[in-house]
């Protein structure tokens, strides 16, 4: 789930489809006037503004057993400076202080790809399920649960109105200091 909006272009792509942002064209002259600090204050701002309801989304349509997958759904925003753009996306991926616990979100591709059948060899002494040890087990596999491409699809349309209400109100903001 990435979104790009390239400096001085009149649309954002949050990976899957690029949406046009209307009176972005007469604005577009006026940013380019401004500082370069400027303009990445103000895209960076929006695009957190952007992948905010994303994230909120995202972390509410979470298949959960235990909820650490859901702890660990954030929001991303970097700035790409040979392509002078901005990225923001949703990132399944542990902070620093749940990595210093020993959490892993290694798992969230395969709730979200789902997984073949397959076996799982004997390690050790073999694998404990159901009260019992077993020397290997045959998993089933398990079904995708693509839920951060239906966020997305759920969702665009409230990100793009964050993006460009934070972007305007910002752009005004930051005019005001010129």
């Amino acid at each position: 789930m990435a979104g790009r909006v390239p400096f001085g272009r009149k649309r954002i792509d949050f990976g899957q489809g690029a949406i046009a942002i209307e009176g972005l064209a007469e604005l577009e002259k006026k940013l380019r006037t401004m500082p370069d600090k400027m303009q990445r204050r103000i895209m960076q701002a929006a695009m957190r503004a952007g992948v905010r309801p994303l994230v909120l989304a995202a972390r509410n349509a979470v298949p959960q057993k235990t909820g650490n997958m859901r702890k660990m759904i954030r929001g991303s925003v970097k700035r790409l400076p040979k392509q002078q753009a901005i990225r923001g996306r949703v990132v399944v991926r542990p902070t620093k202080k749940q990595r210093e616990k020993g959490w892993s979100a290694d798992y969230s591709r395969h709730v979200i790809r789902g997984t073949r059948p397959h076996v799982i060899p004997k390690k050790g002494t073999g694998v404990f399920f159901g009260g019992k040890w077993y020397g290997q087990v045959k998993h089933p596999g398990s079904k995708p649960q693509p839920f951060l491409d239906d966020v997305y699809q759920r969702e665009q349309e409230a990100a793009i109105a964050a993006y460009r209400a934070k972007f305007f109100s910002k752009f005004e903001l930051e005019a005001s200091k010129l």
